[in-house]
């Protein structure tokens, strides 16, 4: 028990360490491996957050060593104000979209370009909190006229300032090997039933058709902190930017290169 002790009390420690290593955005670390979750996180007033749940009462120590090493991530792995995005990932892996493009480029592939796209948006926008995998109930007027409400998964989510206005830009990455996505004349086919719908709307937001934006889930909560979430629904209104921005894979074998483009062209 004694040694157990003094292995947190590393694994604290370099946590402290490496996580100090981080600018001061919010970072969320979600560690799992089999029974074992590690939350750690650092708020933007410094404070350090470190809570293990293991349903195992017997821990060996080598998974808390391995964990420790985890926990060495350097900022570029890290889009600003979300998880370590591997764990966010692996997580998102079996969602419609992300499915897709999984059984056509396949998963070590898909990772690295979603890691990419992270880490580059993080460059782009310094300043910005960054959101991954967020999801968003869009109350929206449908084409027959009904008002709907329908969830749809950005891949990334930034948030921006526009004329004294905070919006949100709506990230979506795509990948194929079978598919040239750059040429693509229209990237529609390549989205769920739900982006379909919205996707177009968003495009075009001065048509009205869209009532309402809620983000809402854990990954919300983390990686916009300064929203304001209804502490009963938990879900925060939010102002969309006009415009979806498509980042597909420019290279089928190397998922670093990239190319940003509209829905069509």
């Amino acid at each position: 028990m004694k040694l157990f002790l003094k292995i947190l009390f590393f694994i604290f420690t370099m946590i402290i360490i490496t996580v100090g290593e981080i600018e001061s955005s919010t970072v969320t670390t979600i560690l799992q491996e089999e029974t074992l979750y590690s939350f750690i996180q650092k708020s933007q007033h410094g404070n350090i957050l470190f809570e293990n749940y293991n349903t195992n009462s017997c821990l060996k120590e080598e998974k808390v060593l391995a964990y420790c090493e985890r926990v060495k991530v350097t900022e570029g792995s890290v889009a600003k104000g979300g998880s370590l995005l591997d764990d966010i990932l692996d997580a998102a892996k079996s969602l419609d979209d992300n499915a897709f493009d999984i059984a056509d480029a396949g998963l070590a592939n898909w990772k690295n370009f979603q890691n990419r796209v992270a880490t580059q948006l993080q460059t782009m926008y310094p300043n910005s909190k960054i959101g991954n995998q967020i999801y968003l109930d869009v109350t929206y007027i449908d084409n027959t006229g009904k008002t709907v409400t329908k969830t749809i998964i950005p891949d990334d989510l930034v948030q921006i300032e526009a004329n004294g206005i905070t919006k949100y830009k709506v990230i979506d990455a795509k990948t194929s090997i079978k598919n040239d996505l750059v040429n693509m004349n229209d990237l529609t086919g390549t989205c769920t039933a739900n982006q379909k719908e919205i996707y177009p709307l968003i495009d075009d937001l001065s048509s009205g058709r869209i009532l309402k934006v809620e983000m809402k889930g854990a990954q919300a909560t983390t990686s916009f902190p300064n929203a304001d979430f209804d502490k009963v629904t938990n879900k925060a209104s939010i102002q969309l930017d006009n415009g979806v921005e498509f980042w597909v894979n420019a290279d089928k074998i190397d998922f670093t290169k990239y190319v940003i483009r509209n829905r069509t062209k």
